[in-house]
């Protein structure tokens, strides 16, 4: 009898769920183009019809990002949450009449559903002569608009000298700080990507872009909170938006070329001149540039004429820097390309002079010291992006960077127990004066002195594959597979020569070392989710993540000075003529060999609430990551062949909200924690002693290291009096 009664309970909930479904409705969403322009249209009539063309519904489209460079026109019915088959069609006066279908297959746990967009032709007409009446016009040019949370700046509203560039334009943008290195805020939050009519532009290298882009070209600049392009796919914002600034063009030239060039020549043999060209349309970018200065600056100072001293750098640079950016996308953008290419060449010359104290328990020493250094340096980098949007999403960053480098380097030093500055006399003159006397003491208070030359040469090379796909399901959940991989090599080689005379023992310490470390190293990751998107906002999350490290690190170290005649009959950069002589002079004692191996599994938890709509914006999130480390190293130095392993199961979790209202209220909370392992060679209980003057010893009893991170901000925008 039970079993009936529930029997008929099961089937009267089923009976009654299609009753209930029918209570329930969804939004077909459908966005309107202009079949040459791809740009949104206004005042665009839209009908929903059954499949009979039946009219069921109107209305006349609105407008996303109005004003922004994007501007998009959409419409949204709401439809009962059930299989249908429905015609659209959108009509506007200058345009010929658009119809498509869309066909609702299924409905799930979906929100709303996105139509095919339409894309209407303009109708060819028929110009005729009339009379026209006298119109007045006036024009008003306002600096700033407010539209919600978007804050829009007039570029026609401000007064630039002839020949501007887009970093004078901002300089002048009320609220908006541009530093030296090209981050910009706006009343102090930081711009995460500069856009060029809505795309990225320049974001890695921001300053090319800004003291390059003639500002007489811009319409207009608008800072807003950007939905990411994965957001966009699922429907709401599984990720953060970025605050981005904008640039939008003046219509006539949204295609175009720009180009410049200048160059000069000042006192002391400075120098500086630059080569930039752009070919740039709504849907495609290509860029060239070169750079060449001696000023230590990647590009040339700010257009303000105000150098920032901590700008400069140390020593002088003589820096050349050539590179291109192309970037592509389909005219519907669901596929996009940007590929990043840079060389720089960078020659430096550096000199120091250095007086410092130490303190001790029972007494001070004081050192003069001299420093000088020549290096040469090239390092280029190749980097391409690909984003697809449809019919599933899918992003993939490929790249490879090189370096190699030499440096020569001179120091000289002298310890003393007792200030030895006397009639003012400098750090250099009077290391000059020691080591001109060949080293000799000139007083009692004199600890040791040094003199070392070091030669380095080395490279390194780096190979990555980041890739990253996200699925939309039927019902409305979504999935996400993703995995990063890095591969890479590098090598130095080194020689420092000492030369080091402790004055109380009337002892001199000559050594000649010469040092060849290669490094391999792997790194990879690969981690997976499932989203559950829930109708009232609320979202949930839980993935697993693998990620593996290998390292393999030699150190051999020698010492020429072992050898019998070497210091007195070689120079620094030469090496024995056998490798049997090369052995003869290994350092076992210094020498060692690594092999790392780490694991981590790591289980992801993240829930989320977002919402966005006309009243206010709030975002709250919630990450729990618990992760279990495994490290495992093995340990080659002379006798000693040891391993050393090492397991932690580390919990981070964090937290953050986010709410601002249209009127530009705004209010930030974050905390987070991070845990720090200690590298496991560091724990390994050997003594190195390189360094002639400086021991360095493992300490077994490191521990993890916990840090809190907590964050608070507020901002408002005070209206004008």
């Amino acid at each position: 009898m039970e079993k009936r009664r529930t029997l008929l309970i099961v089937l009267i909930l089923l009976a009654a769920m299609p009753m209930l479904s029918n209570n329930r409705t969804i939004l077909l969403w459908g966005h309107v183009k202009d079949a040459f322009t791809n740009g949104g249209i206004k005042n665009v009539k839209i009908t929903l019809l059954d499949e009979n063309k039946v009219p069921i519904d109107s209305q006349t489209v609105q407008y996303f990002d109005e004003g922004k460079s994007n501007m998009d026109s959409y419409y949204k019915f709401s439809i009962p949450a059930e299989p249908k088959k429905y015609i659209i069609k959108a009509e506007h006066p200058d345009y010929e009449t658009c119809y498509i279908k869309y066909d609702v297959k299924y409905v799930g746990r979906n929100e709303y559903f996105d139509a095919p967009f339409h894309y209407m032709k303009r109708k060819i007409k028929t110009l005729q002569g009339k009379d026209l009446k006298d119109v007045v016009v006036k024009a008003t040019r306002v600096k700033i608009v407010f539209k919600n949370d978007t804050v829009v700046y007039n570029a026609d509203a401000f007064n630039l000298p002839n020949g501007s560039m887009l970093d004078e334009l901002i300089r002048q943008l009320p609220g908006v700080k541009l530093t030296d290195s090209g981050e910009i805020f706006l009343n102090g939050k930081k711009v995460d990507n500069l856009l060029l009519q809505g795309e990225k532009f320049f974001n890695k290298d921001r300053q090319l872009a800004l003291k390059n882009f003639p500002a007489y070209t811009i319409k207009n600049v608008s800072f807003y909170d950007k939905t990411t392009d994965r957001s966009k796919y699922l429907g709401y914002n599984n990720e953060r938006k970025e605050f981005v600034m904008d640039v939008k063009l003046k219509k006539e030239y949204s295609k175009g070329y720009i180009a410049n060039a200048e160059g000069g020549r000042g006192t002391h043999d400075r120098y500086a001149g630059r080569l930039f060209g752009l070919r740039y349309t709504p849907h495609s970018r290509i860029s060239l540039f070169g750079n060449f200065n001696n000023l230590n600056q990647d590009l040339s100072p700010g257009s303000d004429g105000e150098w920032n001293p901590g700008s400069f750098g140390q020593g002088v640079s003589s820096l050349k820097i050539v590179g291109m950016d192309i970037f592509s996308a389909n005219k519907e953008e669901t596929v996009k390309n940007d590929l990043t290419a840079r060389v720089k060449w960078d020659n430096s010359y550096y000199n120091a002079k250095t007086v410092a104290s130490t303190f001790l328990p029972t007494k001070e020493n004081y050192v003069a010291s001299s420093f000088n250094q020549n290096a040469h340096q090239i390092f280029s980098y190749v980097d391409n992006e690909l984003t697809i949007s449809k019919p599933f999403y899918i992003s993939s960053s490929t790249g490879w960077q090189y370096d190699n480098g030499r440096s020569w380097s001179t120091q000289r030093s002298v310890t003393f127990n007792k200030s030895p500055f006397h009639d003012n006399e400098g750090a250099e003159s009077l290391i000059d004066r020691i080591f001109k006397a060949e080293l000799q003491p000139i007083d009692t208070t004199m600890v040791n002195s040094m003199l070392k030359d070091k030669h380095g040469h080395g490279y390194y090379s780096s190979l990555w594959e980041v890739l990253g796909t996200s699925k939309k399901l039927p019902w409305g959940d979504s999935f996400d597979v993703n995995m990063d991989a890095t591969y890479t090599k590098e090598k130095s080689t080194g020689f420092n020569d000492y030369q080091i005379r402790y004055m109380d023992q009337n002892h001199d310490d000559l050594q000649n070392q010469y040092s060849k470390e290669p490094t391999t190293h792997f790194r990879y990751k690969a981690w997976g989710s499932y989203n559950i998107h829930l109708l009232n906002k609320w979202n949930f999350a839980m993935g697993y993540e693998y990620e593996q490290r290998y390292r393999h690190e030699i150190h051999d170290k020698y010492r020429l000075d072992w050898l019998d005649g070497w210091s007195k009959s070689h120079h620094i950069g030469n090496l024995p003529s056998t490798r049997d002589s090369l052995l003869a002079a290994l350092d076992y004692g210094n020498s060692n060999y690594t092999w790392y191996h780490s694991r981590e599994h790591s289980g992801l938890f993240h829930v989320f609430y977002d919402k966005d709509d006309k009243e206010s914006k709030m975002r709250f999130d919630l990450n729990v990551n618990i992760i279990n480390k495994y490290e495992k190293l093995h340990y080659q130095k002379a006798s000693l062949d040891t391993m050393a392993f090492n397991r932690n199961w580390l919990f981070t979790p964090s937290v953050s909200f986010n709410y601002s209202t249209p009127k530009g209220m705004g209010l930030d909370m974050s905390y987070g924690t991070e845990i720090n392992t200690p590298e496991l060679i560091k724990k390994i209980n050997v003594t190195d002693t390189t360094d002639p003057l400086a021991r360095y010893r493992g300490n077994n009893d490191l521990k993890n290291s916990l840090s809190h991170v907590f964050h608070l901000g507020f901002r408002n925008r005070i209206a004008s009096i």
